[in-house]
């Protein structure tokens, strides 16, 4: 279905019940460049957010996620989100701000807690997806929206941003963890409130109750990244999050997380967001000083 197909349908459209959204921001393809990381303030609205091309890695609330054609999300109100992408591989993300009032979209939770900050499924079709950003970069929908009236174009958008909104939550629903997934998720969250613990692939895999291949072969599957990878994301994140809160010295944060050589902890510290655990403290400091 391309964009044009669906703007000759928008009578048909806008004759249903009104969208219960409000965007916030024009839905829009963002194409990413090769120096792109994102870790934006605190979101103050509903954020649909759904990746079309390259490869990365995004974290929320102590989860993370690889990023690949069909990764969706709904982030939600009071999230804190990390991401990056492969400069190789840039991201192209399909994206709008959106807000409703409580109950009017079922199953959307109304804001992030402790525990969830965002809806994610990994989609097996783009389909949808690429019609609705295809309609609203289009030539034909803009075409069409500037001979509309305002209120009808508002409505439009927020329709095609709502049908993929409901499509993600359904989708976030209608998914079956396999049984190898959901013994996986022990180790997972072992490993989460852990991740100074010097952890083996051998261990994992027995708490988990599998072989080592198997193991890693349900751990991919289940988050994304391989068992070292994961163990890494955690302890990194886990040491930014000692880095601002705590008076701790980077030394005595790099040994509390199972780290022997403060330089190796340095290293994997940068590959992974991209600043020294250093730069990442003054920023941090800087922002609280002026008050930001």
């Amino acid at each position: 279905m391309d964009s044009t197909l669906l703007l000759l349908h928008y009578p048909i459209i806008l004759a249903s019940p009104p969208p219960v959204i409000h965007l916030n921001s024009p839905p829009r393809t963002y194409h990413c460049e090769a120096d792109w990381r994102w870790s934006p303030l605190p979101f103050v609205d509903h954020d649909v957010w759904v990746v079309l091309r390259g490869e990365g890695a995004l974290s929320c609330h102590g989860h993370d996620f690889s990023l690949r054609p069909g990764s969706a999300f709904i982030l939600l109100p009071g999230a804190r989100v990390v991401a990056r992408h492969r400069p190789d591989r840039p991201l192209h993300v399909f994206a709008a701000h959106f807000s409703c009032r409580p109950g009017d979209v079922p199953s959307l939770p109304e804001c992030a807690d402790g525990k969830r900050g965002c809806v994610h499924v990994q989609l097996s079709s783009l389909q949808l997806v690429t019609a609705v950003a295809e309609a609203c970069a289009g030539q034909a929908f803009q075409a069409g929206l500037a001979s509309m009236d305002q209120n009808l174009s508002v409505s439009y958008s927020a329709v095609l941003v709502q049908s993929l909104v409901l499509h993600i939550l359904a989708e976030s629903h209608r998914r079956i963890i396999p049984p190898g997934q959901a013994r996986v998720e022990t180790c997972v969250e072992a490993v989460r409130r852990e991740p100074g613990r010097r952890w083996t692939p051998a261990e994992m895999a027995r708490m988990s109750g599998f072989s080592v291949p198997q193991f890693n072969r349900h751990f991919h599957s289940a988050t994304g990244l391989s068992p070292a990878r994961f163990v890494i994301m955690q302890r990194v994140e886990r040491a930014a999050q000692l880095l601002v809160e705590t008076d701790l010295t980077i030394a005595q944060i790099a040994e509390a997380l199972g780290y022997s050589d403060v330089y190796f902890f340095y290293r994997q510290f940068r590959q992974v967001r991209g600043v020294t655990p250093g730069s990442l403290r003054h920023s941090t400091n800087k922002a609280h000083g002026d008050g930001v």
